[in-house]
This record gives C-alpha cells, sequence and structure tokens, in this order.
C-alpha cells in the first residue's frame, strides 16, 4: 500500500551551497511542508550550516543548535542500530503513513562504492517495494524525486554507520 506526504510536490527547497550540511536543507523542507513559519525562513540553510567534514554534521548537534533559536521547535530522533534496517524502513513507512515527514541519510551517488557520497533527504513515499525521496539538489521538483528500493536502504543502514537515524519535526 502507497504511503504518501500529500502536497510534497508543492515544496520545492534546493540547497544552496552543495558543499555544506543537507541536514539544514532537509529541516528547511520539513517546516516549509508543514506550513511551519518562522523568522529567518529564506536564511535558514545559511544560519545553520555546518561543513560536510565536521564532526558536528549530524541530527543532535544541528537540532541543538536550531532549537536554541527556536526553542518551540520539536525534534525526535529516532536512532537504529546496525543490523536494524528493515526495522528502520518500516518505521519510515509508519511515520510517513501518519503524514509527518521525516528525514534520513543515504547513499545518493554511488551506494556501496568507496564513492560514496550520504546526503540527507526528506521521505515522500514508501510502499511494499520501494522508498522515494526528495534529492533537494535540482530546480525541478520532479528532478529531485529519487526512488530506492526498499531493501537498498535496509542494506546501507545495515552497513554504513552514516546511515543510522530518522529526524522527525514533531
Amino acid at each position: 500500500m502507497l504511503m504518501k506526504l500529500e502536497g510534497y510536490e508543492n515544496v520545492h527547497v534546493v540547497q544552496r551551497n552543495k558543499g555544506s550540511s543537507s541536514i539544514p536543507v532537509g529541516i528547511e523542507w520539513m517546516l516549509r511542508y508543514k506550513k511551519m513559519e518562522i523568522p529567518d525562513i529564506e536564511s535558514f540553510q545559511e544560519n545553520f550550516n555546518t561543513e560536510v567534514s565536521d564532526r558536528l554534521d549530524n541530527f543532535e548537534n544541528i537540532t541543538k543548535n536550531i532549537k536554541g533559536i527556536y526553542p518551540k521547535l520539536s525534534f525526535n530522533i529516532i536512532n537504529f542500530p546496525k543490523g536494524k534496517g528493515k526495522e528502520k524502513v518500516n518505521e519510515i513507512e509508519k511515520i510517513v503513513k501518519k503524514g509527518n515527514p521525516c528525514l534520513i541519510s543515504i547513499g545518493l551517488n554511488k551506494p556501496f562504492s568507496s564513492g560514496t557520497v550520504f546526503h540527507t533527504v526528506p521521505v515522500v513515499e514508501v510502499d511494499e517495494k520501494t522508498v522515494k525521496v526528495l534529492s533537494m539538489n535540482a530546480d525541478n521538483i520532479k528532478d529531485q524525486v529519487k526512488s530506492f528500493d526498499r531493501k537498498i536502504i535496509e542494506k546501507l543502514h545495515n552497513n554504513y554507520s552514516d546511515c543510522g537515524g530518522v529526524l522527525i519535526l514533531k
């Protein structure tokens, strides 16, 4: 059965600085999707930017920084240990079924190669076989939608520590 975030096609956010963290970009997308108004939304990505190579580029540190400026925003981070990829994908499906956006980290370019680059993306659709995400790196929303077999998402989680958690904006 298809679980889909209704109207996700109407929310278009592009990562402006390709060398920086994609987590603030994904959070900006969730804020816009949920129609949550915050000051400075147009510079949100830049305000919470970290370099990808920075140890602070993770859900915990970035959400802590955001809550320091916007204390009314609430996040939930669900961490799954390695080997629990199936459980993670099942949880993502439950989240999307409830109409809530969430972020995951996946290898977008060449999964399972030495050149894998991890990218944080919103999940917008889940069914029995696939998980669809928005890459947030294309100017056209249709070009942002990427589809992955559920087994690939599970395998990425089971093999890479960079794919551990799910971030939810409450």
